[in-house]
């Protein structure tokens, strides 16, 4: 999706993208709206409960995600088996092909429950990034989404309706200590 962000195919990504040092070199974002731990989901009826119960266990993961990368510098015990897209490294946990599948623990929860999906979310964060909009630099429509959508979200943050938004899909409030 940032390669059509790249081509001007699109405005902006919103599609919980990290702030990453690499991507704040290369896009301006709009203000941070959700903040998101890396995590694992595995099957309810597991004996995992935390990240270190996954020493040497293999993981699905996306292979270009963010959440894969910061699950790998958490721990190098843990193992992985990576797909291509996100959606399968779902189907590979509930298929039984891996102990667990890595994401957002936000992503997670959500998945959890619109799907009703036997798993829990295991205690333990391999990293927290700041989510936000990106959009190309040095762009004049850029320029002139992002003095509109901050305000906007600004007053979101404010009136409390990221918080009631996260609390009903993702049962907990993943917006505070925003900044």
């Amino acid at each position: 999706m940032l390669g059509q962000l790249d081509n001007n195919k699109l405005d902006t990504v919103a599609n919980d993208v990290a702030i990453t040092p690499e991507r704040k070199a290369k896009y301006k974002f709009s203000n941070i709206y959700n903040k998101e731990e890396t995590t694992v989901a595995v099957n309810k009826d597991s004996d995992y409960n935390t990240l270190n119960d996954l020493e040497g266990k293999t993981i699905a993961g996306a292979s270009a995600s963010n959440n894969t990368k910061n699950l790998q510098d958490y721990n190098s015990k843990i193992k992985f088996k990576l797909y291509d897209a996100r959606d399968v490294t779902f189907q590979a946990l509930l298929a039984g092909h891996v102990d667990g599948v890595v994401n957002t623990r936000n992503n997670l929860e959500a998945l959890i429950k619109a799907k009703n999906y036997p798993w829990k979310v295991v205690k333990g964060s391999a990293a927290t990034v700041n989510i936000a909009l990106p959009f190309r630099k040095d762009d004049s429509e850029s320029a002139k989404i992002l003095k509109k959508l901050n305000p906007a979200i600004n007053k979101l943050k404010e009136d409390g309706t990221l918080k009631k938004l996260s609390e009903k899909y993702f049962g907990y409030d993943a917006t505070a200590d925003l900044k």
